[in-house]
């Protein structure tokens, strides 16, 4: 039926879409709502864009809490867990202030951990740690840069973007990776549209999530054009901002930042998947 409505207006293409459409339309609607009920500081307004991401991939994704046996079964976890735990910190935050700030570098290393941990599979014995060490780390990395640099909406979607073209030219083999970043983007643009801000809750749901997405296809094929779609968004967030600095306006020129310091990564992912067979 909702196809159908979508074709009778002529947008029958965006129906492929329609979770990243979701994505943007749940966090513009949950920022309005709640910035309108509670004003922009509210903490639960600034988690318009999680809120949207979750809505987004939760469209696309099975919902499993089990133990993660596919790839892509791993990636709904994640956003749940640090929904949950960013609304704890959220209200923990101006209760206990001072608290709050001294246990919050070491949930944000937990996080990243758990995210990491469980990008590996959940390995529970010492020799399973041992030999998923290097997929822990290495998500626990990424997850850490990511918590450091989207310090607000724009640095999450320009993240977003990175990444979707990262996994679009690498030609992504793990599960629909394009949409789920699209979707996330769509979701940071949500809440920037409804100006209800971007606060911990969003913060930490986008970092986890568009980590375990980037890492989604270096773990099921880890070749050049995987590596190089994951470390897109990486560079957007590193070298983006000292790029766009020089550049004139106030948008454009971080805006044309983040392009130019994904760059790289997104053509060598191209010219990778060119050569794959």
């Amino acid at each position: 039926m909702a196809h159908t409505l979508f074709d009778s207006f002529g947008l029958g293409a965006l129906w492929p879409w329609r979770a990243a459409l979701a994505a943007g339309a749940a966090a513009l609607a949950w920022g309005l709502v709640l910035r309108l009920a509670g004003g922009r500081s509210g903490w639960a307004a600034g988690a318009a864009a999680g809120v949207g991401l979750a809505v987004g991939w939760l469209m696309v994704l099975p919902l499993l809490l089990a133990s993660p046996r596919q790839l892509v079964e791993r990636l709904p976890a994640p956003v749940l867990a640090s929904l949950a735990g960013g609304a704890a910190a959220a209200v923990l935050l101006p209760a206990w202030p001072r608290l709050a700030r001294m246990l919050l570098p070491a949930l944000g290393l937990a996080a990243a951990l758990g995210c990491g941990w469980w990008m590996a599979g959940t390995p529970m014995t010492r020799a399973d740690l041992l030999r998923a060490a290097p997929v822990v780390l290495g998500v626990a990395l990424g997850a850490g840069l990511a918590l450091w640099g989207l310090r607000d909406a724009w640095w999450a979607a320009a993240a977003a973007a990175a990444l979707a073209a990262g996994l679009w030219a690498g030609r992504a083999p793990a599960g629909p990776g394009v949409l789920l970043a699209v979707a996330a983007l769509m979701a940071a643009v949500g809440a920037l549209v409804s100006g209800a801000g971007f606060g911990i809750v969003s913060r930490i749901t986008l970092a986890l999530a568009l980590t375990a997405l980037a890492a989604l296809p270096v773990l099921a094929r880890g070749g050049a054009a995987d590596w190089a779609a994951a470390a897109a968004p990486a560079l957007a967030l590193a070298f983006g901002p000292a790029i766009g600095s020089r550049l004139p306006g106030r948008r454009a020129g971080p805006a044309i930042g983040w392009a130019v310091a994904a760059a790289p990564a997104v053509l060598a992912a191209a010219i990778a998947a060119s050569r794959i067979p």
